[in-house]
């Protein structure tokens, strides 16, 4: 009997909120607030799709408070200035996320009454948003609301999940680069990669039943990737292992379900994964329906924790980047360019976190099926439209090399014309196809 009520929805439900209100902290108070701006009809509502704002949140409330800065003033040189501007001005006009490496994600000229908010992700990196002045003003208030001797203790804490493994925490703390495609965007958070010491309950800090354990993790995620004009899904066990084994194969799968060309090619590559509803309605037809929603908690065929799942996303987009990126299998030297690490590779705690379904989807014939699971998402590779680019204007590069230089004044101009035509032809050939792949705003 005591087994059955420590581990019902409805007395889980019951402690977490008690426990929030009892132990205030910034992620509690964040996500109230987040929720409240949310409803349909409130004078914030546009805040919270135009600044992702619960996205920030899913970060925040892991950081110590303490290390949040407000910047009103633009103390970048003319020159950062200039390329803000410009990726701020390519980003509106494909109205897509880049990821401008080689260069430097540079800050976007500030709003009236705008504020970038600065602090220091637990991975390590620096990481910075624009938040409109009134959540500002809220985020200050609640910073200054939280009690001075629990501030940075509550807001370092992993998530409000079982523990389970033989770590002491949620993940282990990473380089900032992954594998060269991890970028500091305005708008990337992450959620926590180290903890703090030991295993022992601290307060505020909810343990529920070990007996979850065989429970919750002998179940699939779905797990959703657009492959051109379709949608490819596989179904990712989690029994009984970690989560860097999750990723790893969730990394295999991703590579897997677009194919060859596209995950070498592309210039659209990973970014992170959104939670969603999906319908199966036909043979092997599995498209988005609906973003950031969970099953309902009575439904028996999903099991997260914590029922219902009131914060969405749980996961930020940061952390799924960093966790895809990471280096499961580390190869120093073929990875001369970051420091191999690996992260989370004795915690369950994050697969607590998505919906698992406790049956085999079946994924051929007809039968209409909603289902719940992860869709990945992708952002455009800078590098990889330079080096299209680049590829593009190589014949006439060589033409000029080989013919134009060795000859100088006595060579025939005329010659050029067709290395130049092949030139115009493949630029146009590949900016057709790029810009035909934009959705300008659309839902991918």
């Amino acid at each position: 009997m005591e087994c059955f009520i420590l581990e019902s929805v409805a007395y889980q439900n019951l402690h977490r909120r008690l426990r929030d209100f009892i132990y205030p902290n910034l992620g509690s108070k964040l996500w109230d607030l987040v929720a409240s701006w949310s409803k349909p009809g409130h004078r914030c509502y546009d805040h919270v799709t135009r600044y992702k704002l619960s996205n920030l949140v899913a970060e925040l409330q892991y950081i110590d408070s303490n290390t949040i800065r407000f910047d009103d003033n633009e103390e970048s040189g003319y020159v950062v200035r200039i390329i803000g501007h410009f990726q701020n001005s390519i980003e509106i006009w494909t109205k897509e996320r880049w990821d401008w490496w080689p260069l430097a994600q540079c800050l976007r000229p500030l709003k009236e009454g705008e504020t970038r908010l600065r602090w220091e992700c637990t991975c390590g990196e620096h990481r910075w948003a624009e938040v409109p002045p009134s959540f500002t003003k809220h985020l200050k208030s609640i910073v200054r609301s939280l009690p001075r001797s629990s501030t940075t203790f509550q807001n370092l804490q992993p998530p409000p999940v079982p523990f389970y493994g033989n770590g002491g925490g949620s993940a282990s703390n990473q380089n900032s680069q992954s594998q060269g495609q991890s970028t500091q965007n305005s708008q990337g958070y992450s959620q926590p990669t180290k903890s703090s010491p030991g295993n022992a309950t601290q307060p505020g800090t909810w343990r529920p039943p070990t007996s979850a354990l065989s429970n919750t993790l002998s179940h699939c995620i779905l797990f959703v990737v657009k492959k051109g004009a379709e949608y490819k899904m596989a179904q990712i066990s989690v029994s009984k292992n970690p989560c860097y084994v999750f990723f790893s194969t969730l990394r295999a799968k991703y590579f897997d379900l677009r194919g060859f060309l596209r995950s070498w090619f592309s210039v659209w590559r990973y970014s992170h994964c959104d939670f969603y509803m999906c319908e199966k309605f036909d043979d092997h037809e599995f498209p988005p329906r609906h973003k950031n929603t969970f099953p309902e908690a009575t439904n028996p065929d999903y099991d997260y924790r914590p029922k219902p799942m009131d914060n969405i996303p749980p996961v930020s987009e940061h952390e799924f980047q960093k966790r895809f990126y990471t280096c499961y299998k580390p190869h120093p030297l073929r990875h001369w360019y970051h420091k191999c690490k690996s992260l989370g590779t004795h915690s369950y705690d994050i697969l607590e976190l998505f919906p698992k379904k406790k049956t085999e989807l079946e994924e051929g014939g007809d039968k209409r099926e909603i289902f719940w699971g992860i869709y990945a998402r992708e952002i455009i590779s800078l590098r990889w439209v330079l080096i299209y680019n680049l590829v593009c204007i190589s014949p006439m590069l060589v033409f000029f090399t080989v013919w134009i230089l060795p000859l100088g004044q006595s060579t025939d101009l005329q010659n050029p014309s067709v290395p130049f035509s092949m030139m115009l032809g493949t630029l146009s050939l590949f900016w057709s196809i790029f810009l035909s792949s934009l959705q300008f705003g659309r839902s991918r």
